[in-house]
């Protein structure tokens, strides 16, 4: 049950209705269970405000239309109708107040890359001992983090909240709202450059949290990934609490590090040294040296609430959020589909991710073929990008791609890439012409919808 009532809801009510209880916000009319608060968003395709008819077991409905609502609230005596001029305003408002109701932690995950995978393995590590609140799958803007947070229970230990960014500003706007207690960017890689220009704008945005906490809340965690040299250059004038590290000496990093076979998605083996300088030994099952950073970011975030032990033994069955770093075994190949999105920097994880795959002495690839999309949201240079990034594919044996920058892929990796029409050629070419040898990357941005590709081979 939430810990907000119609009571606290300061917006003007139109109609009192018969209890002011509320279970739980959502804006999703075929979730509303009994004494929900509906909350009508008008998108650009679909208008939540026609759904409220069909909002029978809700006790209160918040909309901005205010001659609609009125309409209603007559045909809907017993509900509570409250009107919002601007309602994702009036969320992150309700937001803002069950967060200072619930007073219990909040941790914040930012990052150009790596902040899903972090935050699924932090709610995982988290959940074996305590109720957590998180952000699902990665809506993380200003609807969908406060969409989250509003959520809040009395029973709710802490809350995880994984806070994305493609204009300046946006990050620090939601940390105002989330009022975190602890924080962690994953990493600086090309990312939105359309709205960001160049990658110290990238950094920017991505740090907006920083300096708001340590004015505004009380003993901030700042946790820091020394790995990613921006970040590093960042860290050194501003100190972090917590420091991680796969490649030097930090408060958590790792020693005897040893690649799992196919039957541990090859993924790894390590100990994890911490900062009580024991090792403990444990295993993440997916593949991708990066992710032993997103690893050692969810650990350091968990280690205050939850032992080291229960850390380690926890970490093995770990898994993510779908389309990310999933390795599967199909007639065709063997898969490697991280098709949920794409940067140049996720991008360069993916490639060496597979190159790690490939020497594993334990694997059976003998050719690696990238099944490569667009990349969006990159401005004026995208093109060049995405010809830089084919310049990098020397351990590919092909390039598959179609979309808005099929032909750059081409300019970039002339000799081995393959142009097509549409997604269903791809998936055609792959049905014919590759075996158990090969593995198969398959990643572009989300709009390029390459996870289709992947449905249909795994399929």
């Amino acid at each position: 049950m939430s810990l907000l009532t119609a009571d606290d809801i300061n917006l003007e009510c139109l109609n009192h209705g018969a209890t002011k209880i509320i279970n739980r916000f959502t804006q999703d009319s075929r979730e509303i269970k009994e004494n929900d608060c509906f909350i009508c968003i008008k998108g650009e395709k679909v208008d939540g405000h026609s759904f409220i008819p069909k909002a029978t077991n809700a006790s209160c409905i918040i909309g901005s239309d205010k001659e609609l609502l009125l309409k209603e609230s007559k045909n809907h005596p017993s509900k509570y109708f409250f009107f919002a001029p601007d309602v994702q305003k009036a969320v992150q408002n309700l937001a803002t107040l069950a967060r200072d109701k619930s007073g219990k932690p909040v941790i914040t995950i930012t990052g150009a890359s790596g902040k899903t995978t972090t935050k699924d393995l932090l709610v995982h590590l988290l959940s074996g001992k305590l109720n957590v609140l998180f952000t699902p799958a990665n809506n993380n803007n200003l609807w969908g983090v406060p969409l989250a947070l509003i959520n809040i229970e009395k029973n709710t230990d802490l809350s995880v909240l994984e806070t994305g960014t493609n204009h300046p500003g946006e990050v620090l706007e939601l940390t105002k709202i989330c009022k975190p207690n602890s924080t962690y960017t994953t990493s600086i890689g090309e990312s939105h450059l359309e709205f960001f220009k160049d990658i110290n704008g990238v950094l920017s945005a991505e740090t907006e949290q920083y300096q708001w906490m340590r004015d505004n809340i009380k003993d901030p965690r700042f946790v820091a990934n020394l790995d990613d040299p921006l970040l590093d250059k960042f860290f050194k004038t501003f100190n972090p609490t917590v420091t991680i590290s796969t490649r030097s000496k930090a408060d958590y990093s790792l020693s005897n590090l040893e690649p799992l076979d196919e039957s541990g998605n090859f993924g790894f083996k390590f100990s994890l040294n911490a900062p009580d300088s024991r090792a403990y030994d444990t295993s993440l099952n997916f593949p991708g040296f990066y992710n032993l950073q997103n690893a050692l970011g969810a650990i350091a975030l968990a280690h205050p609430f939850i032992s080291l032990e229960e850390i380690c033994s926890r970490l093995p069955s770990a898994t993510v959020t779908g389309f990310r770093s999933k390795i599967l075994r199909t007639k065709f190949g063997l898969i490697l589909n991280d098709s949920y999105n794409a940067n140049p920097a996720s991008m360069r994880a993916a490639f060496s991710a597979c190159l790690d795959i490939k020497n594993n002495p334990k694997s059976k690839v003998k050719n690696i073929i990238g099944v490569l999309g667009d990349m969006k949201e990159l401005g004026e240079n995208a093109a060049l990008l995405h010809q830089r990034l084919a310049a990098n594919t020397t351990d590919f044996s092909q390039i598959l791609t179609c979309g808005e920058f099929a032909n750059a892929w081409k300019i970039g990796a002339p000799d081995k890439t393959i142009v097509f029409s549409s997604k269903e050629e791809i998936v055609e070419y792959i049905k014919e012409n590759t075996g158990q040898d090969s593995l198969i990357l398959i990643k572009a941005s989300h709009g390029a919808r390459f996870d289709l590709i992947a449905s249909q081979l795994i399929s």
